[in-house]
């Protein structure tokens, strides 16, 4: 290493006579970083911070970003007490004809059927492909000559209304009703709670409320697209509803909204207010105009670093931009440490190899311990390694190359050691030492009360206006967008179909009827319905419809009913119908019921059944074989496995990270105590952080976990430069650059607390909490142990 410390020195005698020429590279650097960064794409897709090393995890999220309803925009009328449903009925269908392209593709305000009688007509046709075994025994139990009598009774009572009369053709075909079945299934396809379809829109049950459903092209993961279209349909309801109707809309697209422009306010406050504060520290310690050089090297670093990352993946995420200004409070260290260490000697060159092993003893461990984050399941954490490794790098670069020829020489310090200091007062060690010993036992007692929450919604920003609208339409409509997705696929719609009977006949022993939402009753697979044909073949023998068909005709005589009225009822029962299909039913006006339930992709299709989103349904898929391969799509079992991933990332940066920096420290000290030493601020950060947390209930998620690295990295800086500073082998002026540095980094860290977006507030607490445990562990309980304080050595 020694050959690595001439260098520098050997370096800057080179470079000296030749100062212009090297400002004028760093300045071209740094006009080319400035146009690489007008380029660069800013990434906000939360797809950065989800595991993709677990096929589980990353199969789930990919599900639940595809959702049917993930992308759909759900908008919500109310009227006061004095508005008639009429009234808001009309305001629907004027604001839905105002909702064109490009922004809105079709808007479903309720479910339009044009022929009532048609469709009852489809479902009288259709019964025979669709009955179950239950449906075959409910209907032998009514050809008796009760069942019959009272069947037509109650036609006759329906064709004396004007409703009835209209559906005389129907009645004719079907006189016992076996549409109504048919019918019946429809209800699995109602997955919207307590909507009411009143005159074919879908009305509250008090008739005071609206839904409805707006179909875009705008994907979720397009922030500039998603608030045009916040800002288009905010425009069109203010213009189109009267006084009297107020709405209010919630899709994915208005988080994608809120967030993007919460987290680019956020990085203009925290960046103005991170280079204002670090700039006016520098200035105050420093006391001298030569601190601007000092302030250049964290900025050029993040434009460096920002620049390079972007160029190398052609996306940057916001969350790692916002982690520059971190960075700004990291690599503003060296700087600070090489200024200190070597302004005012009148050779700064022969002090510079000095100066640079403790330097690069903590920029390289630094390094080090955030390239465990390479090891994360998260492509957003990797990302945010590489940024911080290569600005550390380029700040170890400029510190020890190009700041020492713009450090203010010509004083008289000539001497490379400092005296003798004299041993700290014993009391006042004592003291030290028992109140560090006392904080980190009640610390470590609140450790147990930390709790990691994987849940990404704890992590994304949901403004009051967001919440309001998400309890009125739970409240109003139900739950309905959290339901848990079961699917089946198939590279055919029939062979996906015929998995999903199978899965809805397992799903059915096990579930209420009323919780399962599938198809399957009304859309069986051809195997199915050809099951179905032969069981209602078997049941209509030449026997049985002799029987019935005399018991009908005794019926109809003594109702009035003219004799042979129900001769096309007689002559379908043994003509096998036309298979049942989607377009069956769509031209029955009844196509849009079944869009949230099949979705066809590049393999082929896949089939979805809905269930609530409870550990009853997680538990059955997870403990048997799930029929065909069926998979259950849960935002809280993709909450809980996000918790584990996070629980085994955090266990492993901690291992991997502690192993490399006491590896680190071990080679480049090679002294047990000073190792031990320098390590009581990272042990004690972490403690005080970790405790802190637990007390004050503060949850760890995915994005605060890199608050570990960060007070291992800032904590082992601190470190080194003390232990450097209490073992005599460096300048006096150590004391103040550790202060200074430390202070700068938890302006850099607690720049974050000023934001918003609870991702940001999140690592800006975790990490400040941190350094007020690591600083005065450096300053104070490092000296303590050695013997010697900052008051005497200063």
């Amino acid at each position: 290493m020694q050959s690595l410390l001439t260098l520098f020195s050997t370096s800057f005698a080179r470079l000296s006579s030749h100062r212009r020429i090297l400002f004028c590279t760093v300045l071209a650097i740094v006009v080319l970083t400035v146009i690489a960064l007008s380029n660069i794409k800013l990434g906000e897709d939360i797809g950065a911070m989800i595991p993709d090393r677990d096929p589980a995890v990353t199969r789930d999220f990919q599900y639940l970003r595809n959702a049917p309803f993930v992308e759909k925009v759900f908008i919500h009328l109310s009227g006061n007490d004095d508005v008639p449903r009429r009234e808001l009925i009309d305001s629907a269908d004027r604001l839905a004809s105002q909702m064109k392209p490009p922004l809105f593709d079709r808007v479903v305000t309720g479910v339009r059927i044009p022929d009532p009688a048609g469709v009852a007509l489809v479902f009288s046709r259709a019964a025979p492909l669709m009955a179950t075994e239950g449906d075959i025994e409910n209907l032998k139990k009514r050809l008796g000559a009760d069942g019959i009598r009272r069947e037509l009774q109650a036609l006759r009572g329906s064709l004396e209304t004007p409703e009835g009369w209209m559906m005389k053709a129907l009645f004719q075909e079907d006189p016992l009703r076996l549409y109504a079945s048919g019918l019946t299934k429809l209800s699995s396809l109602n997955f919207l709670g307590r909507v009411d379809v009143r005159d074919n829109h879908f009305v509250s049950r008090d008739g005071k409320h609206l839904l409805m459903i707006a179909q875009t092209p705008v994907k979720i993961t397009d922030s500039r697209g998603s608030v045009k279209l916040g800002n288009s349909l905010r425009g069109l309801i203010k213009e189109y509803l009267p006084a009297g109707i107020t709405a209010s809309f919630l899709s994915g697209h208005l988080y994608t909204a809120i967030n993007s422009e919460t987290v680019r306010k956020d990085l203009f406050a925290i960046f103005t207010t991170v280079s204002v504060a670090i700039l006016v520290l520098l200035l105050a310690f420093m006391r001298n105009w030569r601190a601007v050089f000092v302030y250049f090297v964290p900025l050029i670093v993040v434009a460096v670093a920002t620049a390079v990352v972007a160029l190398a993946d052609r996306t940057i995420s916001a969350m790692t931009i916002a982690f520059g200004s971190v960075l700004m409070g990291i690599s503003d260290d060296y700087p600070i440490y090489v200024y200190f260490s070597l302004r005012n000697r009148r050779d700064p060159g022969r002090f510079i190899a000095s100066v640079a092993r403790p330097v690069l003893i903590s920029g390289i461990t630094t390094m080090a311990t955030f390239a465990t984050l390479f090891l994360s399941d998260l492509p957003g954490q990797r990302q945010i390694a590489y940024f911080s490794m290569i600005g550390i790098a380029v700040s170890l670069i400029l510190s020890l190359v190009v700041l020492p020829h713009f450090v203010p020489a010509g004083g008289s310090r000539l001497v490379e050691t400092v005296p003798q200091r004299a041993p700290m007062d014993g009391f006042r060690r004592k003291i030290i030492i028992v109140i560090w010993l006392l904080s980190m036992a009640l610390c470590g007692w609140q450790m147990t009360n930390l709790n990691f929450n994987g849940d990404m919604r704890a992590v994304r920003m949901v403004s009051e206006e967001i919440r309001k609208t998400e309890e009125g339409l739970q409240r109003v409509f139900g739950d309905f967008r959290s339901h848990g997705m079961a699917l089946v696929k198939a590279p055919s719609l029939e062979g996906a179909l015929a998995k999903n009977d199978r899965l809805y006949e397992a799903l059915r022993r096990t579930f209420p009827p009323g919780e399962i939402k599938s198809i399957a009753p009304v859309l069986p697979s051809s195997a199915t319905q050809e099951a179905s044909w032969r069981n209602w073949s078997d049941l209509w023998s030449e026997a049985k419809r002799n029987k019935v068909r005399d018991l009908i005709s005794t019926e109809s005589n003594s109702l009035g009913f003219n004799p042979g009225v129900f001769s096309a009822f007689f002559a379908r029962l043994t003509q096998k119908p036309a298979m049942i299909n989607v377009e069956t039913y769509r031209a029955a006006g009844l196509g849009d019921l079944f869009e949230s339930f099949i979705q066809k992709d590049a393999e082929g299709y896949r089939v979805l059944t809905y269930l609530p989103d409870t550990d009853g349904a997680s538990s059955f898929f997870a403990g048997r074989q799930s029929p065909d391969g069926a998979v259950f799509i849960s935002q809280k079992r993709f909450s809980e496995s996000m918790s584990r991933a996070m629980t085994d990332n955090f266990f492993r940066y901690i291992l991997f990270s502690s192993l490399v920096m006491v590896a680190a420290l071990a080679f480049f000290f090679r002294n047990v105590k000073k190792v031990l030493l320098a390590l009581i601020p990272v042990a004690t950060g972490m403690v005080f952080m970790f405790g802190t947390m637990g007390l004050c209930g503060i949850d760890f998620n995915i994005f605060n976990i890199i608050a570990t690295i960060l007070v291992i990295g800032l904590g082992v800086d601190l470190g080194i430069f003390m232990v450097s500073r209490v073992t005599g082998s460096v300048d006096k002026d150590t004391i103040l650059a550790v202060v200074l540095s430390g202070s700068t980094s938890l302006v850099g860290l607690g720049s974050l607390m000023i934001a918003r977006h609870p991702s940001l507030h999140s690592i800006g607490v975790t990490v400040f909490l941190g350094m007020c445990g690591a600083i005065p562990a450096a300053v104070f309980v490092i000296p303590a142990f050695y013997g010697k304080g900052p008051s005497e050595s200063a």
